[in-house]
């Protein structure tokens, strides 16, 4: 979860939204107290190249002059999209009521939808991740059992090449 964090709203906001997908059976990851290089690298990207899906939470950041009222976003959070889009994770976006949509947001497939308040994002949540399969893992397994390898296999197509070993690998997610 990609969510603001510079008012004690923004972070009940993520919490509740970190209760919602957890009372769903995910693990979700919120990150709470981030604010090192070492930590991103170490937590954030991390968490986000294992990650099955990704929901963000945009909060409005400044006034932009000229723009009728509008404000930017989180710059934190807009590069934590971009992140997830170079991912492919596929996910769901949230922005404040009067962000305006610029930088990775303009680019990015998912359509952010407007909130005001976490009922709002709770809502939309349940209404848009019925699909979402908390028992995916974003990992493949490969498992091998010797006693399923095939020994000095002749391929019946081409009788006079060398004997061949085939080694029977299992895939899981």
């Amino acid at each position: 979860i990609s969510c603001g964090q510079v008012s004690e709203k923004e972070k009940q906001i993520g919490n509740a939204v970190c209760d919602y997908l957890r009372g769903r059976g995910f693990e979700p990851y919120f990150a709470e107290r981030v604010h090192s290089p070492e930590a991103l690298t170490e937590h954030i990207f991390s968490y986000l190249k294992n990650s099955e899906y990704f929901v963000f939470i945009d909060f409005k950041r400044g006034r932009i002059p000229k723009s009728k009222g509008k404000q930017r976003g989180s710059l934190f959070v807009n590069q934590e999209i971009a992140i997830a889009t170079f991912l492919k994770i596929p996910g769901l976006g949230f922005c404040e009521r009067n962000i305006k949509r610029e930088g990775i947001l303009n680019y990015q497939i998912i359509n952010a939808f407007p909130f005001a308040s976490v009922e709002e994002i709770i809502r939309k949540l349940s209404e848009e991740t019925g699909g979402w399969d908390n028992m995916s893992v974003n990992e493949l397994t490969l498992t091998h059992n010797p006693e399923h390898n095939s020994k000095n296999y002749t391929i019946q197509d081409h009788p006079q090449k060398a004997l061949g070993d085939w080694w029977h690998i299992k895939v899981t997610n």
